[in-house]
């Protein structure tokens, strides 16, 4: 069985664009209720969105919990730095000499190791 097909007349204008897409071909909005594929349910599309919502909020959380982990390591290591400073000691060798003691002018110490 032979099927032929036969293309409008020039002078007709085609419903559809040249490429098939569902746009009529005068500019106008497509029709989506006639080209509208079968959706998922509401539901189901809303408990998509809250399945993504939480796990957005367990990435936030672990990052936050990291962020904090992170603030206080550096917040304990600038808490020691204080109390060394506090006692008198310069971890770097160089600087004046603690209050109340005289200590050795800047060109008599020894270089740093």
């Amino acid at each position: 069985m032979t099927t032929t097909t036969t293309s409008p007349r020039a002078s007709t204008p085609s419903p559809t664009a040249p490429n098939g897409s569902a746009t009529p071909a005068t500019g106008a909005a497509p029709d989506r209720t006639a080209t509208a594929p079968t959706a998922d349910p509401p539901e189901a599309r809303w408990e998509h969105l809250l399945h993504r919502l939480d796990l957005t909020r367990a990435r936030l959380r672990s990052d936050t919990a990291a962020a904090l982990t992170a603030l206080d390591a550096r917040l304990a290591r600038l808490d020691a730095l204080r109390g060394q400073v506090a006692r008198g000691h310069d971890p770097s060798g160089v600087g004046p000499a603690p209050p109340g003691r005289t200590g050795r002018p800047m060109s008599a110490r020894p270089p740093a190791p």
